[in-house]
């Protein structure tokens, strides 16, 4: 029987893995080479669009601490609003860390959206899926920034 004689260490959690093995798969900072480097890249990147681009930085849309979004505009009338729902296993990083990933959607046309939420563990997964509903009704709603019908939303693994 799984887990019976097991030390906590060792116990089958999830799917034939160990807490050990989960931690292990989900530590991208330790399976990529490099890490440390591209999240210093990413660092700069994300602050040199920032500042090139503060016009809408911050933006609530609900009470929590981190309910704030930035929205990047490209230029174009009508633009479609492109947002993204930053990585980080729902436990780590912020909107700011990267906020590079806006260049590729600006430079097709799309003003950006970067959402910000509250990570787990001070908000389960039902918790945070309610804030992103809240933040794409909020956007939805907002003439300000959304100002067509078209937007798309998408994390790191729809990418």
């Amino acid at each position: 029987m799984p887990g019976v004689g097991n030390t906590p260490s060792q116990e089958i959690i999830w799917r034939g893995m160990t807490r050990a093995q989960l931690d292990a798969a989900y530590n991208n900072t330790a399976a990529v080479k490099n890490s440390t480097e591209k999240l210093v890249e990413w660092g700069q990147r994300s602050s040199a669009l920032r500042t090139k681009l503060p016009e809408l930085l911050d933006l609530r849309y609900g009470p929590r601490d981190r309910n704030r979004i930035d929205v990047f505009r490209s230029g174009q009338a009508n633009a479609p609003l492109f947002v993204f729902i930053h990585g980080g296993y729902w436990q780590n990083y912020t909107k700011e860390d990267l906020a590079f990933i806006a260049h590729g959607p600006l430079a097709h046309g799309f003003n950006v959206a970067l959402a910000e939420y509250t990570l787990a563990p001070q908000a389960s997964m039902t918790q945070i899926v309610g804030e992103i509903r809240s933040l794409l009704d909020h956007l939805a709603a907002t003439p300000l920034v959304v100002n067509s019908q078209r937007f798309t939303a998408a994390t790191p693994r729809s990418m």
